[in-house]
């Protein structure tokens, strides 16, 4: 029998980040956050394309968490927060997080999940929701040492 994708706890997330980054990162679970203000989301997808996995974040967890890959000066996260938009630095690192961020998803029902897209401002938010329309949303704050705190959801198939 087929096991379905195990939505990581709060400290599975909390010590990923905190491995990848080499900062102290903690997670810790939300009811919900503002759908609109989704600015990035990656899908994962099985050997057959078929979506398994999500991961939306906010501008300012975005921000963080490309920065903090490559220890980023905080001055370009507030370059970015003011402009609203990360600049394609911050973008191909957060790519490159949510690309390693594939093992968050260690038990799956496929033999192997990858990144199949990284998308940015609108079409991450019409993204999000056609994914919220079947795959259940695991809402975390998480707060990444030196750089600062956003929203982390993980999406996966609903039942």
């Amino acid at each position: 029998m087929a096991t379905a994708i195990r939505v990581p706890r709060h400290h599975d997330i909390s010590r990923f980040f905190s491995d990848l980054l080499g900062l102290k990162t903690t997670a810790t679970t939300m009811e919900s956050a503002a759908t609109d203000h989704v600015y990035a989301i990656a899908t994962f997808v099985d050997e057959h394309g078929a979506s398994k996995a999500a991961i939306a974040t906010d501008l300012t967890s975005a921000a963080h968490l490309g920065a903090a890959l490559t220890q980023i000066p905080s001055g370009a996260v507030a370059d970015a927060l003011n402009s609203g938009n990360l600049d394609a630095n911050l973008c191909e690192n957060l790519q490159e997080v949510f690309n390693i961020s594939v093992n968050l998803f260690p038990e799956s029902n496929v033999s192997r999940l990858v990144l199949q897209s990284t998308l940015f401002a609108a079409e991450a938010e019409s993204t999000l929701a056609s994914h919220l329309e079947n795959m259940t949303a695991k809402w975390f704050s998480i707060d990444v040492q030196r750089y600062g705190s956003g929203f982390f959801c993980v999406l996966t198939p609903s039942g």
